[in-house]
């Protein structure tokens, strides 16, 4: 009889965690693993390795009934593991009392994002206000680099949560230092990357193009200071060009700021599902982010032979593009000078490009989807293997 998962996700597909979900249940597939995916959101989607469930319409749509209908859904199809990427403790308490699979959280970010996603969705807010961005130079730093309220808050839930799980999977050796400090061990705390898959025969014929991948969210993305870099340099580089692929609520005010600065050979190509079509070309990929867990722009362009350039914003990054201009260009967090100094050099030094571009398609090898997928393995049978002694 095959082993059951089950994996739960608000909407499915969407975006990088649910890709990561598709990746594990195509590798676990063949090794005996029945794959199930509840959502209450449910997209097309091409996996013929997952069974997509979703939460009934015929119920509203409370967080009570959500739990209900997923527990009932453990219970009558007999899943021995349950995964979430949902950080709801009371949830996980409901499903560790009324069911008897184990269950892991994934956790596909840096540990207390939601505290640091907080912090910068009120500065967004304050953009357009006065007294909000006195308020929020004042108050909210206050609260959150002195006082750190919100860290507190947040180290107590995952407190909450661990104690109602049998796993916890984090995506670098470093996040996990940093959790092991709030809680009192760290034996159930595992290290798994995100998979990445090697493409066949990279273009390495590249074009003098930069280029930006993802959704545009002031938040944490901040592309804005993508574009403050390019009016720093692009006079410099007149050969070279701008690519923005992805859309989000950020986009029109991108656009109104390239136009107002008058930004010369910048283009906006909104979302789309081909994005390799893009990286196949590229010569770099620039990520300005102020937060990050393991971003797959990084390894997606690595594969593709793609160098790439980032603020050293989290450890997730450290460890993708480590050695600095070994495996990509590292830049000290949020200095804009220094990540348009580090671009130019970069461009000027064609031979560091060359050894940067072979370095980085070794690199991808190390996140292969057998190798990522092994551990995921490893960590599933050895829950059921526990739970059988």
């Amino acid at each position: 009889m095959n082993k059951k998962v089950a994996f739960y996700h608000n909407a499915f597909p969407y975006g990088g965690g649910e890709r990561i979900t598709i990746d594990i249940a195509n590798y676990i597939y063949d090794k005996g693993y029945e794959v199930y995916v509840i959502t209450s959101n449910l997209n097309p989607h091409t996996s013929n390795h997952i069974k997509a469930v979703e939460v009934t319409k015929q119920i509203p749509h409370t967080e009570q009934n959500t739990t209900n209908f997923i527990i009932q859904f453990i219970k009558e199809n007999h899943i021995d593991i349950f995964i979430t990427l949902e950080l709801n403790t009371q949830f996980l308490y409901e499903v560790k009392k009324r069911t008897q699979c184990k269950i892991i959280y994934a956790l596909h970010n840096v540990p207390l994002w939601e505290a640091i996603d907080r912090y910068y969705k009120r500065k967004e807010k304050s953009r357009h206000s006065i007294w909000k961005s006195l308020k929020w130079y004042t108050l909210t730093n206050l609260d959150y680099h002195l006082f750190k309220k919100c860290d507190k808050k947040y180290i107590a839930i995952y407190k909450q949560m661990y104690q109602n799980v049998d796993a916890l999977t984090v995506l670098c050796d470093a996040y996990k230092k940093q959790l092991a400090t709030y809680f009192e061990d760290d034996k159930r705390i595992h290290v798994i990357t995100n998979p990445e898959y090697p493409r066949l025969n990279p273009n390495l014929d590249k074009k003098k193009q930069i280029i930006y991948s993802g959704r545009l969210l002031y938040s944490h993305k901040r592309v804005d200071r993508l574009l403050t870099i390019w009016e720093k340099i692009y006079e410099k580089i007149p050969d070279w060009e701008l690519v923005i692929v992805g859309d989000g609520p950020e986009r029109n005010n991108l656009e109104r700021l390239a136009k107002k600065w008058d930004l010369e050979r910048i283009y906006f190509i909104g979302y789309t599902p081909h994005v390799d079509n893009y990286y196949k070309d590229a010569s770099i990929l620039c990520l300005t982010s102020t937060f990050e867990g393991w971003p797959l722009c990084l390894t997606e362009a690595q594969a593709n032979g793609v160098i790439p350039i980032s603020f050293n914003c989290c450890a997730g990054i450290e460890a993708i593009l480590g050695p600095n201009k070994v495996n990509g260009t590292l830049v000290p967090d949020g200095d804009i000078n220094a990540f348009a100094k580090e671009l130019i050099e970069l461009i000027n030094n064609p031979q560091l490009m060359e050894e940067i571009r072979k370095n980085v398609l070794k690199k991808v090898l190390t996140y292969s989807p057998e190798l990522v997928g092994e551990k995921w393995l490893n960590l599933f049978n050895t829950l059921l293997e526990n739970s059988n002694n």
